[in-house]
């Protein structure tokens, strides 16, 4: 899930361009050549330690994986596995904001993302949008959204992560909630 969706070393893919990108802003050829050399171990000694590890744990789910999901080059969309449960994002079908979100994830073929009325979650109590997946903890309003955007493309994907780091994210839902707020007030 996640960027692993995506790509499946993101960790390592990130230190290698932030040490490529570091080397040229400052104009440095032994930073840069690091990012080369940080590759190169990357590939060779932890790659193999990595996957022998993985096989050994997650047997035909992690071949499939890893198959499917490039090493160092992102998938423009995600990979999720057939057999795996896809997520859901819990909306409202009788606040039209809040459909029309759903509506917008439809338009765009979410990938392992069921819209479903907020009116069916179990609790029957559901305050903001809810995305729940298996393997990670509900998240509701904007962070719900943002959750949601990793089932589209990369780029969506990435404005979803960049949304939920910390502050980001209680910034962003106090100016959606008050922009709610301002239009129920006016209309």
């Amino acid at each position: 899930t996640g960027i692993y969706a995506y790509v499946r070393n993101p960790m390592q893919l990130s230190a290698v361009l932030l040490l490529l990108i570091l080397g040229l802003v400052l104009q440095n050829i032994w930073v840069a050549a690091s990012a080369l050399m940080a590759h190169i171990y990357s590939a060779g000694l932890a790659g193999w330690d990595e996957d022998e590890d993985l096989r050994r744990r997650f047997g035909a789910r992690w071949a499939d994986y890893q198959r499917t999901v490039r090493r160092w080059i992102p998938h423009v969309r995600p990979h999720y596995a057939p057999a795996r449960l896809p997520a859901r994002l819990y909306v409202s079908s009788t606040c039209q904001m809040c459909d029309q979100v759903g509506q917008w994830f439809r338009d765009r073929g979410a990938r392992a993302l069921q819209i479903v009325p907020a009116e069916e979650h179990p609790s029957g109590q559901l305050q903001r949008i809810t995305y729940e997946d298996g393997d990670a903890c509900p998240a509701t309003g904007v962070a719900a959204v943002s959750r949601a955007l990793e089932h589209l493309q990369l780029g969506w994907a990435l404005a979803g992560f960049a949304i939920r780091l910390p502050v980001v994210c209680q910034f962003v839902q106090l100016l959606v909630d008050e922009g709610i707020s301002l239009i129920k007030f006016w209309f």
